[in-house]
């Protein structure tokens, strides 16, 4: 892929997501510019837990996984994320390392924005900081409001490895029109009657 072809579609893509919106064309030129585009493998590691905060990524295709490992090395899934959707904001904007480990689940491509090329952005395009905080306000409150829907998730992980739930039923990528609410609500019912069955069985 040339240098031309390859900021043309980070532009693409991009320009879809919250954080950009109201960006002119020469800024959104110059961020495409400087984004870095990656693929990943199923399983891959995106960034592991404790490591430098590199920038902010954007999901052009693909799913992924957001995750903490506990002291006794069991994972906990946070969120999921999917096409158009970023991760590693919080970090970005409070200099601190990555909070969590992201694993790509299938092949995925993500584009990098990196670190100074968005706090540049904030003191070139100040109202872009109200798009900033409401974007990390809201996944703070998703992941406040649903600690039971990560325990739960991990846990029909554990029990169910072959993957009778592959994605959480309240979360699709915004591009995957073919997953219906009641493809997800299906994909609920199966992993609970996977739990239930799997707890009730002797052992």
């Amino acid at each position: 892929m040339s240098r031309t072809d390859a900021t043309h579609g980070a532009a693409r893509v991009l320009s879809a997501v919250p954080y950009f919106a109201g960006l002119d064309t020469r800024a959104m030129e110059a961020v495409a510019q400087a984004a870095i585009r990656r693929d990943y493998e199923a399983g891959q590691v995106v960034f592991l837990e404790g490591e430098p905060c590199a920038g902010l990524y954007v999901v052009e295709g693909g799913w992924l996984k957001v995750i903490k490992l506990s002291p006794a090395r069991r994972e906990q899934v946070l969120r999921f994320v999917g096409s158009g959707e970023v991760f590693g904001g919080a970090s970005v904007f409070a200099g601190s390392p990555n909070p969590a480990t992201v694993v790509a689940l299938e092949p995925s491509t993500v584009w990098i924005v990196r670190r100074d090329v968005m706090l540049r952005l904030l003191d070139q395009h100040p109202g872009l900081a109200r798009t900033i905080l409401q974007n990390l306000a809201k996944h703070m409150l998703q992941l406040v409001a649903r600690p039971e829907a990560c325990e739960y998730t991990g846990l029909c992980e554990m029990i169910c490895p072959t993957g009778a739930i592959q994605r959480p039923f309240e979360i699709a990528p915004l591009e995957d029109n073919s997953l219906t609410i009641q493809t997800r609500r299906k994909n609920k019912r199966r992993s609970e009657k996977c739990l239930l069955n799997k707890l009730c069985s002797p052992s």
